[in-house]
């Protein structure tokens, strides 16, 4: 986020902070700026070489760190040693906190939260710390080498020690180093556990000239990036050498403000922490009431309130114009939107809500224009999302566009996911009569099979049901209902010619193995008889699809539309069996077709014994054969005859009528018909003679 002109602060560090897991690191830098004036570790070895009338140059640090000449002059001075001379340095009574020691605290809510690691020697945090009174009651106070875990810990931690302790405690000199980083360790163990942490640390008042540095280095090889340093921009590249993500600041020309951006941007920082829902909801309203304007700082602080739950819903309650969507795509808030898998965060939800309910607030249509121009996939979110808004609303967009926005949800349509009845509220807003287009897209969507996504069951002759619809069978229904059938006459076309398309789909993918088997057939055999409306077996939709094929023939057959016969040759030259037992019944009703053009429609086709189509073919044998010519029935008699013979020669007959059931139930109609004739006397007759034998 950027909080002030130059200074970007990384969103991972505002949520840390937010969520409570930031860790604060401060450095000498801290206590260096007025009032504080306290001296960097090489101004601290200035001054001690001083008390031991040596000097210590700056340029000597390079071939001998302050601590290891610090570390030299304890063995030259019999009185006062460097520890207690360290600790008369920092106790300055003249030295007064920082602005810096007032506003990191505040980077904390509360003593629980509290987490600051300081590797100076003042006291000057727990002078603030006191001076905020109830806000930090009853923080706690680490020095060493009484250091608490690195991986859990609440307070204020002097990593080196402080004044306010034995000096003997101080970390100063390259044997103390050496005692806290190596040989007894435990500023080693804090600092391993801390950057194995789940905390995000945040280095402050350091430099990457700082001996201090090279010693918090050590473990930070371990690849995390939860380490950040705010340090000037000169500095930004040593940190990265050490694994440590720099935020830069520039420096100021003017000595007395050449820290005046890290100063402005954690004033800026700590006022945003401590801004409550009122004031974000002020701030916001401001922003947002409006079109969106060109300024860095703006949008940094909007992309911060987009990054947080509550303060998205307050967003999406003052944005209403659209270019605000464009706004949010340009920032690529919006492209898990148009991501097809993959769960939305609740932050994506709540965009997702406004982006539905803005869309269908305006009669114009640039959101439906945003959103097929991605030509994209939509997540299913957001599509379920438009259909039920759509569905549960009162539109007032023309019956074109409500279409229109129906195309889109059918193109991107989620099985299991997209909720089907909501998809037949919206649709049944729309004029049938004006829009047909996409009912009859509907229809193609939803009747159209797919995969269950589990494993297809083989059996000895067929595949287990391994298909179904898009939706779910109640929906289907209400469909019918509610949308298809009142409009037949418009859309008979569509519902045949998806559901004639299906089914042939459903017996090539789940029906015989073996093709010379149509006795097997899974599809037709689920099926008594085509007149049935309660099924006998799953799968349902296969019921459903059955009866809605039937009653819209009937519907044809009834209003005498001639765009049956073409469902009545399409089946007819299927390799379907399901579709051929359609025809029949459709020919049993049809009373264009004569007794002897349903008795030949049998023979023709070679159906008479077929035995999947057995009740079709019996129900037309026991209503039509009487009153059909002499010559067909003959034709009727001599039919059962040759194919009698034929399997007689294979088996006995009684083997054959159990293998094909189609002889005993046509058989069984030809007595129903009533039939007086010699011809089928002595068929019965020679079949009655051959089973007592």
């Amino acid at each position: 986020m950027l909080l002030t002109d130059h200074v970007d602060i990384p969103t991972e560090l505002i949520r840390a902070q937010e969520e409570e897991r930031l860790v604060v690191f401060a450095g000498a830098g801290v206590s260096m700026a007025s009032p504080s004036n306290i001296p960097g570790f090489v101004d601290l070895a200035k001054a001690v070489a001083k008390s031991y009338g040596q000097k210590y140059y700056v340029k000597q640090q390079r071939v001998q760190p302050p601590d290891v000449f610090l570390g030299s002059l304890n063995s030259k001075n019999g009185g006062l040693g460097v520890h207690e001379m360290v600790k008369q340095i920092m106790s300055e009574q003249t030295s007064r906190p920082s602005q810096l020691h007032s506003l990191i605290p505040l980077l904390f809510k509360s003593a629980r939260d509290l987490k600051i690691v300081t590797t100076n020697y003042d006291a000057h945090f727990l002078t603030v710390l006191k001076n905020y009174g109830e806000r930090y009651d009853g923080f706690d106070i680490f020095r060493a080498p009484a250091l608490p875990r690195g991986d859990d810990f609440r307070g204020i931690v002097y990593l080196h020690g402080n004044v306010e302790q034995d000096s003997r405690w101080l970390v100063v000199t390259n044997r103390d180093f050496g005692r806290a980083y190596l040989t007894e360790g435990w500023a080693r163990d804090f600092l391993r556990d801390l950057y194995l942490s789940d905390y995000t640390i945040l280095f402050i008042g350091y430099s990457h000239r700082d001996t201090i540095v090279d010693y918090l280095a050590r473990g930070l090889d371990i690849r995390q990036s939860n380490r950040y340093a705010l340090v000037s921009a000169s500095d930004a590249e040593r940190w990265k050498e050490i694994n440590v993500i720099p935020v830069s600041y520039p420096l100021s020309p003017e000595k007395k403000k050449v820290h005046y951006e890290l100063q402005k941007a954690l004033e800026n920082w700590t006022s945003l922490a401590s801004s409550d829902i009122e004031t974000h909801t002020e701030r916001i309203e401001r922003i947002a009431g409006k079109k969106p304007a060109k300024d860095q700082k703006v949008d940094s602080y909007l992309t911060y309130c987009l990054n947080r739950e509550d303060l998205t819903v307050i967003f999406c309650r003052f944005a209403e114009d659209f270019e605000w969507v464009e706004w949010l795509d340009s920032k690529a808030m919006l492209d898990n939107l148009f991501r097809e898998e993959g769960t939305l965060t609740e932050i994506e939800k709540s965009l997702t809500r406004w982006f539905v309910k803005t869309a269908f607030g305006s009669s114009r249509q640039e959101h439906l224009t945003f959103l097929v121009s991605r030509r994209s996939s939509l997540n299913p979110y957001l599509v379920s999302s438009i259909v039920e808004h759509m569905a549960d609303s009162d539109l007032e967009i023309p019956d074109t566009c409500q279409a229109e926005w129906l195309n889109l949800i059918l193109n991107n349509w989620h099985k299991g996911e997209t909720p089907g009845l909501a998809m037949l509220k919206a649709l049944k807003k729309v004029d049938v009569s004006a829009n047909p287009w996409i009912v009859a897209k509907a229809i193609q969507n939803f009747f159209s099979l797919s995969q269950t996504g589990k494993p297809a069951k083989l059996s000895l002759f067929h595949r287990q049901y391994d298909l179904e619809p898009l939706v779910e069978a109640d929906c289907l229904k209400r469909f019918w209902s509610e949308i298809i059938e009142p409009n037949l006459d418009t859309l008979h076309e569509d519902i045949l010619s998806i559901l004639t398309s299906q089914l042939m789909k459903a017996v090539t993918d789940m029906s015989v193995t073996n093709s010379s088997l149509r006795e097997y057939d899974s599809i037709c055999s689920a099926r008594k008889t085509i007149e049935e409306s309660e099924p006998e077996s799953n799968p349902q939709w296969l019921h459903i699809y059955i009866d809605l094929v039937r009653d819209t023939i009937l519907h044809l057959i009834k209003t005498d539309n001639k765009d049956r016969d073409f469902y009545y040759e399409w089946w007819r030259r299927s390799r379907a069996p399901i579709l051929w037992r359609m025809l029949l019944y459709a020919v049993s009703e049809d009373p264009l077709y004569s007794n002897d053009c349903r008795i030949m429609t049998v023979l023709d086709n070679g159906w008479l014994i077929n035995p999947v189509l057995k009740a079709e073919t019996a129900k037309i044998i026991s209503n039509s054969l009487r009153k059909v010519s002499r010559s067909l029935r003959m034709k009727v008699v001599e039919t059962i005859e040759r194919e009698l013979e034929r399997l007689c020669r294979i088996s006995d007959l009684s083997s054959v009528q159990r293998s094909n059931p189609a002889f005993g139930a046509i058989l069984s109609a030809i007595e129903k018909s009533g039939v007086d004739s010699p011809e089928i006397r002595g068929l019965i007759e020679a079949l009655e003679e051959k089973e007592r034998s």
